[in-house]
């Protein structure tokens, strides 16, 4: 049914032009209800989204270059901090339990978030310094709710 609500909504005018005033304001809480439906419901088919890092290993002074690809048939909205970075957190693994989501630098700048939609069957890449994840150890990006594959720093 949410996939229907979207898709309603994506209609826009031309499935609004018909109803008549008295009709408004069961349309207003239908649209309501769409909207929320799909702010909350953004990505339905997340096990279709790839985040690989390049390598498993790195130094602490290396680059780690990381690929994030939609395999999936609808678009996938990624944020970019200030325009530019991803907007992500990491994990470190303790005892082979992963820690609560840890802030990069960035994500408490205060600048915009510009949203770029990824089409399905297209990648973005970006590169990240291995020293902004604060230490060694095993790590794992997390990307609202998709997590890399684990990789070390030593």
């Amino acid at each position: 049914m949410d996939r229907w609500l979207c898709t309603f909504v994506s209609f826009g005018r031309k499935a609004f032009r018909s109803i008549k005033v008295s009709h408004l304001h069961f349309g207003f809480v239908i649209l309501v209800l769409s909207l929320t439906s799909c702010l909350f419901h953004p990505n339905t088919h997340s096990s279709q989204i790839q985040i690989q890092t390049d390598q498993r290993d790195y130094a602490p002074n290396d680059s780690i270059t990381l690929k994030v690809a939609n395999d999936s048939t609808v678009n996938y909205n990624v944020g970019l901090r200030c325009g530019e970075y991803l907007e992500m957190y990491f994990q470190r693994q303790k005892n082979g339990e992963w820690s609560e989501k840890q802030r990069f630098w960035y994500m408490s700048l205060k600048c915009y978030t510009k949203l770029d939609a990824l089409l399905p069957g297209e990648s973005y890449q970006t590169i990240i310094p291995a020293d902004w994840l604060k230490g060694s150890g095993t790590f794992r990006l997390d990307l609202a709710q998709h997590h890399s594959n684990p990789f070390t720093i030593e």
